[in-house]
């Protein structure tokens, strides 16, 4: 059966459909972790341990967003092809999208993930939505993690935490309000339009100030272009896209205190969250893989660089802002490239860098066109079938480790508050309401990018709980230790430097790796 043409995927999304067919980048998983506490004046229950039992729990809630959100039952045609688009579906089938899964506690939940990111969206098969559900049972406490995995083409974070977010409230409000006719699991697509593309809402098309900055990139010969450079670092083992694409994620937690801990420090340095873990992750990286600590007056730090690679939201700088509920991609990166860290190098003054960078982007003129004008050079990789899979195994040539970035940072923020629930029917009205599922804390999770990145921290916080997952290429170290070893540098840093004792000091990067040299 052929299926209705809704509109050719534009650059903001078509990147993840190449990304895919040159197995190098899959999808993302984002969700809340709920606790099922019955109202007082019912009888106990408990949320069911199968399959069937969240088909049924979830098929009201679920008939609701795919029937307001018409990106839910798209799927994309002819996407070997220089130019795919997207369909509709007729109708989505519940049962085909749902999961279950049991972990034992919600430090196993980096399996599930891998998983996940190791089993991308069948973009032939349109009988399938580009997203499924794992509900997966943490068994120590009794709660249940709602992943929402997908296909990036559909949507960027913000998009998917407000989608989840209405997840929760139609559960709450099922149980508050339950129906006695059940609802079939086949669900008939909407008849309204996907949201318009970042691209037909604002002139993409690069000026000349962009062209000259990603001139190197895109026109000189790899061996000019990387002589030219300064030494980066990207992994303990240069990306290679003939080796086979297998992500591995490290995930961490940051209790209530300690993500108040790290906010505070944040406030009372006059800077972001954001900025701060950006200082901490280079700190960890550079301490892990770039560092040679014999005592506290024997410390050797390697001179290469770091090309740390920041997503910005464009939602609020586009003109009209993107509504927070429209699913598509309103993202762009900015990247700092050739950050030194030495042995004196400031933690706060890397977070001042990173902060002022960001402003700057996104408050000026000349920033915002920078970040959206990058999408208009898009237009000008190859045309021809494949073209743009081709393009992105070439960064294994022309970059250094054959990797554009060293690091990624991707932070969505706060989500799936529920300090206030809000009715969907009227969010313009919020109304306080019993909370049946309350939201425990959130996951944001991304797969490995073979060519683009090395290692990628991906943030959220709930229910003032800060999660930390972070994904990288199995191919990327001697093993997976690796990773987790520069994830638990990471927290045991951003938790020294923030600390209430030491967040008014100048904490230096040698200050940093007085523990390693106290481990030995």
């Amino acid at each position: 059966m052929t299926l209705p043409f809704i509109r050719y995927i534009d650059n903001s999304d078509k990147v993840h459909v190449a990304q895919q067919q040159a197995d190098m980048y899959y999808n993302v998983v984002i969700g809340p972790r709920i606790q099922f506490q019955p109202l007082v004046n019912e009888k106990q229950g408990q949320l069911p341990l199968n399959k069937e039992g969240w088909l049924k729990l979830l098929t009201a809630p679920l008939t609701w967003l795919v029937q307001h959100h018409p990106s839910l039952s798209v799927v994309v045609g002819d996407h070997l092809k220089a130019n795919p688009a997207y369909l509709k579906m007729p109708s989505v089938d519940l049962s085909r999208v749902i999961s279950y899964q049991a972990i034992k506690n919600t430090l196993e939940i980096n399996r599930i993930l891998e998983d996940e990111h190791n089993n991308p969206c069948d973009l032939g098969d349109h009988t399938l939505p580009l997203w499924r559900i794992v509900v997966v049972h943490v068994q120590d406490d009794d709660t249940f993690h709602l992943l929402f995995s997908f296909q990036h083409t559909m949507a960027d974070g913000a998009g998917i935490i407000a989608l989840t977010e209405q997840l929760v409230e139609r559960l709450n409000h099922e149980a508050l309000n339950p129906s006695s006719t059940a609802l079939p699991t086949i669900v008939p697509s909407p008849t309204e339009d996907v949201p318009a593309s970042m691209e037909s809402r604002i002139d993409c098309t690069p000026g000349i100030r962009t062209w000259l900055r990603e001139a190197r990139a895109m026109f000189l010969p790899a061996f000019l272009k990387k002589a030219l450079e300064k030494k980066s670092w990207a992994g303990e083992f240069p990306a290679d896209p003939s080796n086979p694409h297998i992500t591995q994620i490290g995930y961490m937690t940051l209790t209530e205190s300690e993500t108040r801990q790290v906010m505070q420090a944040a406030k009372t340095r006059h800077t972001t969250v954001h900025s701060v873990l950006f200082a901490a992750i280079l700190f960890a990286t550079k301490a892990v893989f770039l560092s040679k600590v014999v005592d506290d007056d024997n410390m050797v730090v390697a001179p290469d660089r770091l090309h740390f690679s920041t997503p910005i939201s464009l939602r609020n700088v586009l003109t009209p802002a993107v509504g927070r509920f429209d699913l598509g991609n309103y993202v762009s990166d900015h990247v700092t490239r050739d950050v030194s860290v030495q042995l004196e190098t400031q933690f706060w003054d890397l977070a001042r860098q990173i902060r002022e960078e960001v402003v700057q982007r996104t408050t000026t003129p000349y920033g915002v066109r920078a970040l959206v004008e990058v999408m208009g050079l898009l237009d000008y990789l190859p045309k021809h079938d494949g073209g743009w899979a081709e393009f992105m195994r070439s960064f294994s040539v022309l970059e250094q480790n054959g990797r554009m970035h060293s690091l990624r940072c991707s932070n969505l923020g706060k989500g799936w508050d529920q300090s206030k629930t809000t009715t969907t029917e009227t969010p313009e009205e919020p109304v306080t309401t019993p909370v049946v599922f309350k939201v425990v804390d959130g996951l944001f999770s991304q797969g490995a990018a073979t060519t683009t990145v090395c290692l990628c921290m991906n943030v959220v916080t709930a229910n003032n709980v800060m999660t930390v997952a972070t994904s990288w290429q199995k191919e990327a170290f001697t093993g997976r230790d690796r990773g987790e070893r520069m994830q638990a540098e990471l927290k045991r840093i951003l938790l020294d430097a923030t600390s209430p004792a030491k967040v008014g000091l100048n904490y230096n990067f040698c200050d940093a790796l007085l523990h390693l040299s106290q481990e030995k």
